[in-house]
């Protein structure tokens, strides 16, 4: 699956383009990132995300810019991570989740 994504960058595109900043009311900060699948949709649920979820942190890093997001997808893709946890709020209530690559 890796090999896949890294040889077809639209494939990578699409799962990045898949998560959109939520922001801060009133500001430009980023609170954490939305998901809203535009391609890869065996991949998100894989790692447990559905549509609409808000992805708050990942191993305990703030989503809060598009290069963190980035870095974790990027470390996913280059087998290069074994577990990573994720705190996300899915209608309205928090959850953490945990995702062991094999």
């Amino acid at each position: 699956y890796y090999k896949g994504l890294r040889d077809d960058p639209d494939r990578l595109v699409k799962i990045f383009d898949s998560l959109k900043p939520v922001y801060v009311e009133g500001t430009r900060r980023i609170s954490g990132y939305r998901l809203g699948i535009e391609g890869e949709a065996d991949f998100f649920k894989s790692v447990g995300l559905n549509e609409g979820d808000v992805v708050r942190s990942v191993n305990s890093m703030q989503m809060t810019s598009r290069n963190r997001a980035e870095y974790f997808i990027s470390e996913f893709v280059a087998d290069r991570a074994n577990a990573f946890v994720l705190e996300v709020d899915r209608d309205g209530k928090a959850e953490k989740q945990i995702y062991h690559v094999r």
